[in-house]
């Protein structure tokens, strides 16, 4: 005789489900600022783009750093993206990285830090087209896992928090 299976309940669907949705936007277009510690004092500081190449979406051009703590500025000029936060340390070391799931967690900036908290949080994903290129589709499988939302999301949190502090400074 077969035993009886039991039907699990079904989860409550909150009346509106959070919902993501792509913007098809690469990691570069949330490249502005660039958050990170001055080489000199370790304050945060930030590589900005001039306003035009920002308007001409002109990601790889020269980028200004001027700290505010120790007056230490240079240009910058990337050559390639940085995708990896060990790239980003060894080249310049990012203001906004925490440990999460055995990993770091790493954002550019606040713009960037709200689009990962937003994909993190949905429920549901949704994207249209294959844009390959997209930041949705190239963030790491930890951070898409639902299993991991919670400890991205509180992640997240801390790096916002840490924002808010270095902001009222």
């Amino acid at each position: 005789m077969r035993p009886i299976r039991t039907l699990r309940k079904p989860k409550k669907q909150t009346a509106v489900e959070h919902r993501f949705f792509d913007d098809r936007l690469c990691l570069c277009a949330y490249s502005d600022p660039i958050l990170i510690a001055c080489p000199k004092c370790k304050h945060a500081g930030s590589l900005r783009l001039r306003k035009e190449d920002y308007e001409q979406r002109n990601w790889q051009a020269r980028r200004f750093f001027g700290c505010e703590e120790c007056g230490h500025s240079f240009n910058w000029k990337p050559r390639l993206v940085i995708h990896s936060i060990a790239n980003w340390n060894e080249v310049l070391p990012l203001q906004l990285q925490t440990p999460c799931c055995a990993r770091t967690l790493w954002a550019f900036n606040e713009r960037h830090l709200h689009f990962v908290e937003e994909y993190a949080s949905a429920l549901v994903r949704e994207r249209i087209g294959s844009a390959n290129a997209s930041l949705a589709s190239r963030l790491p499988q930890w951070i898409k896992s639902a299993k991991n939302r919670d400890a991205v999301l509180k992640a997240v949190k801390k790096l916002k928090h840490s924002c808010q502090k270095s902001a009222e400074t």
